[in-house]
């Protein structure tokens, strides 16, 4: 009676150990599957951070056009101006 109790307390520290070996196991999937979703989490982060950048290049890009094209407006203007005073000056090519 007390062999039939040993083996019994033997087979279920065996489970008990078997039933700890698939815990720890899960537990290592589920930090392998975290150090997953992290590292994910940190190309989406750096991902976005880049997209960002070029966001700010880009109107940074189209503020110097707008410049560019506020100084061709005024050279523009200032050339129709030139031409409309020639225009109204008659001197003599004699």
């Amino acid at each position: 009676a007390v062999s039939e109790l040993v083996a019994e307390v033997e087979s279920a520290v065996d489970a008990v150990s078997e039933l700890a070996a698939e815990v720890e196991s899960a537990v290592d999937a589920v930090s392998e599957l975290v150090a997953e979703v992290e590292s994910a989490v940190d190309a989406v982060s750096e991902l976005a951070a880049e997209v960002e950048s070029a966001v700010d290049a880009v109107s940074e890009l189209a503020d110097e056009v707008e410049s560019a094209v506020d100084a061709v407006s005024e050279v523009v203007g200032a050339s129709e101006s030139v031409l409309e005073a020639l225009t109204r000056i008659h001197l003599p090519f004699e």
